[in-house]
C-alpha cells in the first residue's frame, strides 16, 4: 500500500529497514532526458541560464550548452583475509547535471561533467571504501554480495542526487579466492 507507511511501521516495531532498502534501488530511475541543453541569454549586462525549451528558435544573444548523460567506471580491487581473498569492485555510474547543478556552476558549464568527475573523484572513492569496509567481517560469504552491491549503487545515487546531479548506478562485485596450498597429511602436520 502506503510505502512511507511502511517504513515507519518497520522503524517503530524495530524491524529492519534493509528491505524496504533492498526494493529501492530496483525502483531507482535517474529520469535523463539526452536531449537536454542549458541556454545561456546574454544581452548587454544582462545575463539569464535556462533549459532550452521545446519550440526554441535560437538567437544572436544565445549560447548553447548540451548537459549529455556521462558514463564513469569506477574500479577497485582490495586484498581481504591475509590476501586470501581477492574481490574487484566495478561501479558503473551515469549522470547528467541539472539546470540547479548549472546555476550553482556557471563559468564550467562548457566543462561540466569533467567538473563533476574531478570534484566527486575522491568522495565516490570514499563512498566505496565504506561498504568495503563492511565486508571485514566475512559474512558476506555465506549471504553474497547483492546485498552490498545494491547498498553500494544506492549510496552513490543519493548523494549524487543531494548534490542536484541525476544519477544512475550499477555495481559488480566479485570475489576470488586463493587456492590453498597441497597439504600432505601426516608430512606437513604438527
Amino acid at each position: 500500500m502506503n510505502q512511507p507507511m511502511d517504513e515507519l511501521n518497520a522503524w517503530l516495531t524495530s524491524s529492519d529497514l534493509t528491505v524496504a532498502e533492498s526494493s529501492a534501488i530496483d525502483d531507482w530511475v535517474a529520469g535523463f532526458d539526452p536531449a537536454r541543453q542549458a541556454v545561456l541569454l546574454r544581452l548587454g549586462p544582462f545575463k539569464r541560464l535556462f533549459l532550452r525549451p521545446e519550440k526554441f528558435t535560437k538567437r544572436f544573444y544565445h549560447q548553447l550548452f548540451p548537459l549529455p548523460v556521462e558514463t564513469w567506471l569506477h574500479r577497485k580491487q582490495i586484498k581481504l583475509f591475509e590476501e586470501f581473498c581477492s574481490l574487484d569492485v566495478e561501479l558503473n555510474l551515469s549522470f547528467q547535471a541539472t539546470l540547479q547543478y548549472v546555476h550553482k556552476h556557471p563559468e564550467l558549464i562548457g566543462v561540466i561533467n569533467q567538473h563533476i568527475k574531478h570534484l566527486y573523484a575522491n568522495i565516490v572513492t570514499d563512498i566505496v571504501n565504506r561498504e568495503l569496509q563492511a565486508l571485514a567481517d566475512g559474512a558476506w560469504i555465506r549471504q553474497g554480495l547483492a546485498k552490498h552491491e545494491q547498498r553500494l549503487a544506492l549510496a552513490v545515487c543519493e548523494f549524487f542526487t543531494q548534490q542536484h546531479i541525476q544519477a544512475q548506478a550499477a555495481c559488480v562485485m566479485a570475489a576470488t579466492f586463493a587456492e590453498f596450498p597441497d597439504v600432505q597429511l601426516g608430512k606437513d602436520s604438527v
